[in-house]
C-alpha cells in the first residue's frame, strides 16, 4: 500500500501549497456557518445500511475563505444507533479535499490507538466542475478500525462518478461507487453502490420551501435492494 500513502500525501501537499494564495484574494459576502438536519427513513452509505431505522442527520459546517470545519451526526428514535463524525477540508476551486474522522463505535470515544480505535478516518477528494454536471469522488480509509485478518489497515479505497440533470424542476442525479480491491467495502473488486437520486423543493410559503429526495440504490456486491426517502430542513 505504499503507493496509497504516496498518493495522500502529494494530495495533501498540493492543497497546502495552492490554496493559501487565494486566502486575499476572497471576501467574505455571507455568514460563515451553515447548519441543517435531515430526516431519512433509513441510512445508507455507500452502498451499505448504516442503520435499519428512522434516522436524524443533524449537520454543522463552518467556512472560512477556502478551508471549513464540521461534523455531522445520525441517530436513530432509541439512540441504538449513535454516530459522530467530525470533519476538516478545504476547497481550490472545483477540487475539495476533505478529512473525516467516523466513529459509530459504543466504546471509548477517545480511544485513537490504531489496535484498539473504533474510530475509522477517510481521506476523500472530489472534483466537481462548473462547465460539467458531473461529480467524481476518491476515497481512502487510512487509519483505525479497518484492518484485515492480520490486524493491518486495508487502505480501502472507494471511487464514485455522478451525474446531475433537471427534470421539469426534479433534480436527478445517477451514480455509481466501486471497491477498487478488497478491504471495507467488498472482498474483491466490486461496484457497491449505484442508483439515482430524485429530489425537488416543496415551496411552503413564498419564503420557505422545504427540499425532499428519493434514493434508488443498488449494491451489486451484496444483492441488496435500498429505497431511501428524506427531508432536509435548512
Amino acid at each position: 500500500m505504499k503507493s496509497v500513502k504516496l498518493f495522500l500525501l502529494v494530495v495533501i501537499l498540493f492543497f497546502v501549497s495552492s490554496i493559501n494564495p487565494l486566502i486575499a484574494q476572497e471576501e467574505d459576502t455571507e455568514s460563515p456557518f451553515s447548519l441543517s438536519a435531515d430526516f431519512v427513513n433509513i441510512y445508507v452509505w455507500r452502498g451499505m445500511y448504516s442503520d435499519k431505522a428512522f434516522n436524524i442527520q443533524p449537520l454543522l459546517t463552518y467556512s472560512f475563505k477556502g478551508f471549513y470545519v464540521g461534523s455531522f451526526g445520525s441517530t436513530n428514535l432509541d439512540a441504538s444507533y449513535i454516530e459522530f463524525d467530525p470533519y476538516i477540508g478545504a476547497t481550490l476551486g472545483a477540487v475539495s479535499l476533505t478529512a473525516y474522522d467516523y466513529y459509530w463505535g459504543t466504546n471509548d470515544y477517545f480511544d485513537y490507538d490504531n489496535e484498539t480505535t473504533e474510530h475509522i478516518l477517510d481521506l476523500e477528494l472530489a472534483y466537481a466542475p462548473e462547465f460539467l454536471p458531473l461529480t467524481a469522488k476518491a476515497s481512502v480509509l487510512f487509519y483505525g478500525d479497518d484492518k484485515n485478518d492480520k490486524a493491518e489497515n486495508n487502505y480501502s479505497a472507494y471511487l464514485e462518478l455522478g451525474y446531475n440533470f433537471d427534470v421539469k424542476g426534479v433534480g436527478i442525479a445517477p451514480f455509481v461507487g466501486v471497491s477498487p480491491y478488497e478491504g471495507f467495502y467488498a472482498s474483491e473488486f466490486a461496484v457497491v453502490n449505484m442508483g439515482v437520486k430524485a429530489s425537488k423543493e416543496i415551496k411552503i410559503t413564498d419564503n420557505f420551501s422545504v427540499p425532499i429526495y428519493n434514493s434508488i440504490i443498488f449494491n451489486p456486491h451484496k444483492k441488496e435492494f435500498f429505497c431511501v426517502f428524506g427531508v432536509t430542513l435548512k
